[in-house]
């Protein structure tokens, strides 16, 4: 019982860092619009985040060994996450990296190591399945699985890990 209450504090906690994260992303990246990415970045290294990516509309920072969170800091990022997560509770597809929870301004996911090179030719023998089940799933952008940044490998299996856009 003790545990359980020890990791539901630590849920309220880091749910309720991670919305004030977000609102101060969305900040410096509003504030300095001639490079949102290297402030959101600089915001987040400064506060002692351990940063994995930055992208165009989102920051992925690693929370355990097991999770990442991804944070919209604009509109675009917001609709990456509203979409991945729509997607994931669409297919639960073992084809994808799970979501885990989402909330308004971020995502929970599994975290994913980066794939390398070696994980191509896996990739293009998924990426069929990968097209059918995305545009089954009302997905309008396949870009994503061009990518091999969008891919990782997650317990043991290679899985898209952005499909958000």
């Amino acid at each position: 019982m003790k545990l359980l209450l020890e990791n539901w504090n630590k849920f309220i906690t880091e749910s309720h860092n991670l919305e004030h994260t977000s609102m101060d992303i969305s900040d410096e990246a509003q504030n300095y619009p001639e490079d949102p990415k290297l402030a959101v970045k600089k915001y987040l290294l400064d506060n002692n985040f351990k940063v994995i990516g930055i992208g165009q509309g989102r920051a992925i920072i690693r929370l355990d060994v097991d999770k990442v969170a991804k944070i919209a800091f604009n509109q675009n990022g917001m609709e990456q996450n509203n979409q991945e997560a729509s997607i994931w509770e669409k297919t639960k597809s073992n084809l994808l990296v799970p979501i885990i929870k989402k909330f308004d301004s971020y995502i929970i996911s599994s975290y994913a190591d980066p794939c390398e090179k070696n994980c191509e030719e896996e990739i293009e023998i998924k990426k069929r399945d990968l097209k059918k089940l995305l545009s089954n799933a009302g997905v309008q952008s396949l870009i994503d699985i061009h990518n091999l940044t969008n891919w990782g490998i997650h317990n043991g299996e290679v899985k898209l890990l952005d499909y958000g856009s």
